[in-house]
């Protein structure tokens, strides 16, 4: 018996439909950051990955090409960005180091699209947005950052799909019933959509349907070929791309115009996560981005976001997840302890995890879920603060069991699916249960108790969660769900301002250079992780930096 879920339904299920599953581009250059220390460095110096290397000789350069503008990395910012440029007449080349386009990522958000109006879908204003998103991410946030991307967002999104419609890929945005009604209500306004066509779902079905454009666009790329260092010219400017292919031959691709760094982030840099994001170094990846754009940027001058960086943090990174990971269940630690708050935001659940030596958590609840799963998600949970019906997973969940599941809810019969799959445990006693999840047992009954000593007394003196989210856990049998975060991608990099032009550490331009996409920082994010504020935002600002860049390219440089 194995229980079958849409992607759909998954993604709705896990908390993060139409959200952002991970970084905007994978990185267009490949290899580890250099590791021999530099000499005199002491303990607390910067890692050696902010040491400019030598210069890679012209006599070692075996091919050199002439372009206008290059890009390097084929995510979703940099092949938006080469069709943006190549449309207005430019000669672009994508310096990509893997054989193909490739980016991870669901859906992308937007404000005032022509989709939306159409759609008649309300959006929250500005000030309330901004409000939201400060309250959540802090004094850090860039204001002008977000400011533009509220007043472009839509065009940009419109903009890449009238194209990608060519090829059969739209943007299907979620439609939530009431989304007025949740706690932070302006969370769930109807700005997500999902990327979906005949070739399937998510950012990569975008890039899927926008790649032949670019190709009828006379845009160029190179795969297979590590970007490696940036080379400037007398006057300072940006003039060239200097790439590495598989062989060991070295590419220099010449950009009269500009270079846009859309490489991506750096969650499989170790010395870069210990320097910009040493809050999540628990926390594994599932990206293979090394973050090479962003150090060819820093060896070239430019300004990085200071540390902490924000980062995505999710669980479910699988289909075969369980449903309900924002739901606030009971949370506890492989001690068996409870981590604290479970009614928290989404994108800072994770944090909680980092209590228990394991860097994990475990969901646990009883036999009663149907009883009071409807009145944990008064006012919302999960990313959108509005989780979806149970039924929307419930019904694409198919069970080979001689039980009658007749009078089976949809909830029920999606938990005794995960049960069967491995992905849950059940078991009819908490000393049975704390066995099969691997969780300290007395700890998980002395845990029970207190929480169940907490819902008796009316409210939860320990962390404060609301009354409204917590049910006594007492009627075998009883659940559990391991939930494992991960850093899908990191969200701090180089500095840019309004036109994407990458900042030097002084704050002035640098001539000819630009990023966008999650190469690009300048505190669009506040927050050690991504707050959630404004859901499905990390796609969304790939899109739109990208197609803002090729545009202020074609017109000003």
């Amino acid at each position: 018996m194995k229980a079958t879920l849409t992607r759909r339904s998954f993604l709705a299920g896990a908390g993060v439909a139409g959200a952002t599953l991970a970084s905007a581009a994978l990185a267009g250059c490949a290899g580890g950051a250099p590791k021999a220390a530099e000499e005199g460095q002491g303990a607390d110096a910067a890692p050696a990955s902010d040491a400019a290397p030598a210069p890679i000789a012209d006599a070692d350069i075996d091919e050199t090409r002439d372009a206008e503008v290059c890009i390097v990395g084929a995510g979703v910012s940099g092949v938006v960005a080469a069709l943006a440029c190549a449309e207005e007449g430019l000669q672009v080349a994508v310096m990509q180091k893997k054989s193909a386009i490739s980016t991870q990522g669901t859906g992308a958000s937007c404000i005032g699209s022509r989709r939306q109006k159409e759609l008649g879908l309300e959006t929250g204003s500005f000030e309330d947005l901004m409000r939201l998103k400060a309250a959540e991410e802090g004094g850090l946030v860039n204001y002008d950052l977000f400011k533009l991307w509220y007043d472009r967002s839509g065009e940009a999104l419109d903009w890449v799909c009238d194209r990608a419609s060519e090829n059969g890929v739209d943007a299907v945005f979620d439609q939530i019933a009431n989304w007025e009604e949740a706690d932070d209500w302006v969370k769930t306004t109807q700005i997500s959509s999902m990327f979906s066509g005949e070739g399937g779902v998510g950012a990569s079905a975008l890039i899927e349907a926008l790649y032949p454009l670019t190709l009828d666009a006379g845009v160029q790329y190179v795969f297979d070929t590590t970007a490696q260092q940036l080379v400037r010219g007398d006057d300072g400017r940006v003039i060239a791309v200097i790439g590495q292919k598989k062989d060991g031959g070295y590419v220099r691709i010449n950009a009269s115009k500009a270079v846009v760094i859309c490489s991506g982030g750096y969650e499989n840099n170790p010395e870069m996560r210990q320097k910009y994001l040493p809050h999540a170094m628990r926390f594994d990846n599932i990206s293979d981005n090394d973050g090479e754009g962003i150090q060819m940027g820093l060896w070239a001058g430019a300004a990085i976001d200071p540390a902490p960086h924000a980062s995505n943090i999710h669980y479910n990174v699988s289909e075969t997840d369980a449903y309900g990971s924002a739901i606030p269940w009971l949370r506890v630690g492989v001690e068996g302890t409870r981590l604290g708050n479970e009614d928290i935001a989404y994108g800072f659940l994770p944090f909680l995890d980092l209590k228990s030596k394991e860097a994990c958590c475990f969901q646990v609840f009883d036999s009663d879920f149907d009883a009071y799963y409807e009145k944990m998600l008064v006012n919302g949970c999960g990313i959108f603060r509005s989780f979806p019906p149970a039924e929307a997973v419930g019904a694409a969940t198919q069970l080979e069991t001689s039980e009658d599941t007749s009078a089976w809810s949809p909830l029920k019969k999606i938990y005794e699916s995960c049960v069967e799959q491995g992905t849950a445990v059940k078991a009819d006693t908490l000393e049975e249960l704390a066995q099969k999840a691997g969780i300290d047992a007395a700890g998980l009954q002395a845990t029970v108790k207190r929480y169940n000593e907490l819902y008796d007394s009316g409210a939860d003196s320990d962390y404060g969660k609301k009354f409204s989210r917590m049910h006594a856990v007492r009627t075998p049998p009883f659940y559990a769900i391991r939930r494992q975060a991960y850093v899908l991608g990191t969200l701090g990099g180089l500095v840019i301002n309004e036109n994407m032009q990458v900042m030097d550490t002084e704050g002035e331009v640098i001539p000819g250079l630009f990023a966008a996409g999650n190469a690009s920082g300048g505190r669009f994010f506040g927050t050690p992780a991504q707050g959630m504020a404004v859901p499905a935002s990390t796609i969304s600002r790939a899109l739109t930096w990208g197609y803002l860049a090729g545009k202020y390219i074609a017109e000003n440089e």
